[in-house]
């Protein structure tokens, strides 16, 4: 009998693991969507809202570009928030730690393993417990983070920027670095809940700072020469047709803000065909 009850006990134990890998299978490719695809493509309706315009080519005909420049974006970011907030991802390591250190009747569903010292692990808990770090290694590489986050922020408040631009980058940093703690430190079904809740604050944030979200945007663009540059616009026989502050380089045309007389100011739609665009520095 206690030959077929540790079969018994061994299925179970496969049988959670694999439903704890199929969720975060799950949960990895909906954070990828989310934050790698969707957000990045609100970011740039929020850019848009701000300057006044909308290019349909650019989601149709310029997909391989935007991706492009959504991953680039997206390495700056998750950058960024090893630098300004990666002590928070010690701190809920220790608060659920500390929270899971209780019996079975009284540990939140979503701890993934007891954390009782002393006590007697199921197979399924010392495959999950094998990669955890102790409460020393927590208390240490927290105090390290905050230290770096500490720094880096202040850094930044030093250099000369709207202090919105501070708030903006740290809300959005700090909403990855809580959702990859909750991945790491929950059950797997749990961080697909945390995900959907995260998900749509972090779209509440770029509309509330949707200039600074505009700025983000406008520097990535920058950097690419499609967007914030003086252009002249010429036709093929190198007439200027207009000068302006080039607002984006789509696919299919060039959204360029331009004022007459310091009075009049409008914003040029021009197809891209059989023109010539000169971009200053």
């Amino acid at each position: 009998m206690k030959f077929i009850d540790s079969i018994y006990n061994k299925k179970d134990v496969i049988t959670n693991i694999a439903k704890d890998i199929l969720f975060r299978i799950l949960g990895s490719l909906l954070s990828a969507f989310l934050f790698l695809n969707l957000l990045p493509t609100f970011m740039f309706i929020v850019y848009m809202k701000e300057k006044g315009i909308f290019s349909y080519d650019l989601f149709s005909n310029g997909v391989f570009g935007m991706s492009v420049f959504f991953f680039y974006g997206i390495m700056i970011i998750l950058l960024l928030s090893i630098f300004m907030t990666s002590s928070l991802f010690f701190l809920i390591g220790l608060i659920i730690k500390k929270k899971c250190a209780c019996n079975n009747s009284q540990k939140p569903k979503y701890c993934k393993y007891d954390y009782l010292e002393g006590k007697e692990l199921t197979e399924e808990e010392k495959y999950r417990k094998r990669s955890e770090l102790n409460n020393k290694d927590y208390i240490y590489l927290l105090i390290g983070s905050l230290l770096l986050n500490a720094l880096f922020i202040f850094g930044l408040a030093t250099v000369k920027q709207p202090i919105g631009n501070l708030f903006f980058l740290l809300s959005i940093c700090s909403i990855l670095t809580i959702h990859f703690a909750n991945f790491i430190y929950l059950k797997a079904k749990f961080t697909i809940a945390s995900l959907l809740f995260l998900f749509p604050f972090s779209i509440l944030i770029l509309f509330t700072y949707s200039p600074q979200t505009a700025d983000i945007i406008s520097f990535g663009l920058h950097s690419f020469n499609s967007s914030n540059k003086i252009v002249d616009v010429k036709d093929m026989n190198n007439n200027i047709l207009l000068s302006g502050k080039m607002l984006l380089l789509s696919p299919e045309n060039i959204y360029v803000y331009t004022q007459e007389n310091n009075e009049t100011n409008s914003t040029q739609i021009i197809k891209r065909d059989n023109i010539i665009i000169n971009i200053k520095n």
